[in-house]
């Protein structure tokens, strides 16, 4: 197991672990009703008939699980800052089955019509991946940066995921053709709560939270993370992930 932080000093301590515990409870309940009420708009969904009160159910039930995902990574963020977790790494018999596609298969439509179908075809041939890391988080920070992909490419534009074995490691990248961002901001992107000055960013809903805690995960592995980025045509995320994750 490895511990990601120390709590503060004594005296800013109990602070830190009394907001802790009010954000755990806020969040915790939050996302519980936001849970009980997409439930129910979904349910509504498949009995409702009138064409515009379906549309709103489903405006209702994207901004639940908007809500959703952002107490979620909240509660993981104020986790991270006071050392409130840590990775429980476990051996992963293939990296590809048990992490990248469950969360492609949440967040992919359908195989069709899949943005990742190719580079999904690409690791349904390869030899399997096998790592020892944490497999619960891995999908944590894999989902972060495939919705990033989604959420910020270009109208129907592709998305592309890869992983390459080098000696000691893994080179992982999740890659999307899209506005990028400003070769100056390539490091700013992952401060927390940080929101890029381009267009598109401004006018997509986020926490600012995905990008810190996807680095966060992945260093916490004993790995790095960084961007690439051609802006107005492509941006890529880069991390190495070791074969064998320090405990």
């Amino acid at each position: 197991m490895t511990n990601m932080a120390d709590v503060g000093q004594t005296g800013g301590e109990d602070t830190t672990r009394a907001e802790l515990d009010a954000l755990h409870f806020i969040t915790h309940e939050l996302k519980n009703s936001m849970v009980g009420i997409g439930g129910l708009a979904k349910r509504l969904m498949r009995t409702e008939r009138d064409p515009e009160r379906k549309k709103l159910l489903r405006v209702i039930y994207r901004q639940t699980k908007f809500l959703e995902t952002m107490s979620s990574r909240f509660l993981l963020s104020a986790q991270i800052e006071t050392g409130e977790w840590e990775i429980q790494p476990e051996k992963i018999e293939d990296l590809y089955e048990e992490v990248i596609s469950p969360v492609i298969t949440v967040l992919a439509k359908g195989p069709s019509s899949s943005p990742f179908r190719e580079s999904r075809d690409m690791m349904e041939t390869r030899d399997p991946i096998e790592v020892t890391a944490d497999k619960n988080f891995l999908r944590i920070a894999y989902q972060n940066l495939l919705d990033n992909a989604l959420k910020y490419r270009h109208q129907d534009g592709k998305v592309a995921f890869d992983v390459e074995e080098l000696k000691d490691e893994f080179r992982c990248s999740v890659w999307n053709e899209g506005p990028g961002v400003d070769p100056k901001e390539t490091e700013k992107i992952f401060d927390k709560f940080y929101r890029s000055g381009g267009e598109g960013t401004r006018n997509s809903k986020g926490t600012g939270l995905g990008l810190y805690t996807a680095r966060r995960i992945i260093e916490a592995h004993g790995g790095k993370m960084w961007c690439e980025t051609e802006p107005g045509e492509w941006i890529r995320f880069v991390f190495t992930l070791p074969k064998e994750t320090p405990v």
